[in-house]
């Protein structure tokens, strides 16, 4: 890996100890985000649906273009994608807040969704960057299932992913089987059945999706019921473990063939941490595990409110710059 020094996490901030505690704190209170002066802009692909995207420039001369991919159930608009790009256009980043396949702006322009193994729609944003900003370095953060979408696009299409400079994972769940037992352990059911609430309205609101699997949503009792009888069938996978399977990236991360970091907590109450253990990355990769910080929480004691896992995602990109 490149000599990128980590700084380590000191801690969990109080009163926010605990994976759990550190997950909801941004559910509890908001982060505030300033004005968002980003412009949206629409990419049409062949199939005749539609991507957006928010970009926005920062005050300074700007060093590269960070392109910002949200998790599941997530938008341009989600507080994790809106804080990083806050910190991220303070340190001289051009911002490109995507909208995945069937998310946020994009909904009602798609007649179908994202899902992890839908790594090619990535290429279109990457092209974007590279067309409006020929000269600049080109990086990727992608959070928890986005996180998941971004592996399989850099594993998948290696030469279209040399564009990148460079990639970031936060809270990615690297096996989905694995990540599927965990996510529907009983101590996690209130967190299942709100991310499976907002699918289902997502489902609701997709154009020319058949009835029958508008129906099978609507009836779904969790999240493995909604990806066997939904996401699998109408993506083109003959069964739940076969997606399951194709969209796992733990047993390929040595090809990776760009710089990547892939952010974990330990104490994560979604994602287990087992694969990350036994993963083994390429030589320009590297495995971030902290003591702390829950899914996508990562607020760190002494910091006064600044999120460790998007300050190290900057220093990461900052050295790369360099």
């Amino acid at each position: 890996m490149v000599n990128f020094h980590l700084h380590p996490f000191t801690g969990e901030a109080f009163p926010w100890i605990g994976g759990d505690l550190q997950t909801l704190r941004d559910w509890v209170f908001p982060p505030v985000s300033g004005a968002d002066s980003a412009t949206e802009f629409t990419i049409s692909l062949k199939d005749g649906d539609s991507l957006t995207y928010r970009l926005e420039y920062p005050a300074t001369i700007p060093k590269a273009v960070m392109i910002i991919v949200h998790g599941l159930g997530g938008s341009a608009q989600s507080q994790h994608a809106r804080a990083l790009s806050d910190d991220a256009l303070a340190s001289g980043y051009i911002c490109m807040r995507v909208n995945m396949r069937g998310a946020g702006s994009s909904r009602p322009l798609c007649h179908q969704t994202y899902h992890a193994q839908r790594g090619s729609d990535l290429l279109h944003f990457i092209t974007a960057a590279r067309t409006g900003f020929p000269d600049l370095p080109i990086f990727m953060i992608a959070h928890s299932l986005g996180g998941s979408v971004a592996l399989n696009m850099l594993l998948d299409f290696p030469e279209e992913a040399m564009q990148l400079s460079g990639m970031i994972t936060i809270s990615a769940p690297l096996d989905l089987i694995e990540s599927s037992a965990q996510f529907h352990k009983i101590r996690n059911r209130p967190y299942m059945r709100y991310i499976l609430s907002g699918l289902k309205d997502l489902s609701k609101n997709c154009p020319g999706l058949d009835t029958s699997y508008q129906d099978a949503a609507a009836a779904a009792k969790s999240l493995v019921e909604f990806d066997e009888y939904v996401t699998a069938p109408v993506n083109g996978f003959p069964s739940l473990e076969a997606y399951y399977k194709s969209a796992s990236t733990a047993h390929r991360l040595s090809n990776a063939n760009r710089p990547l970091l892939l952010i974990h907590a330990r104490n994560d109450p979604w994602i287990p941490v087992t694969p990350y253990l036994s993963a083994t990355v390429s030589p320009t990769s590297k495995i971030s595990l902290s003591t702390g910080g829950g899914h996508i929480g990562f607020h760190e004691r002494g910091q006064a409110g600044q999120r460790w896992h998007i300050k190290t995602a900057i220093d990461f990109c900052d050295y790369l710059c360099r």
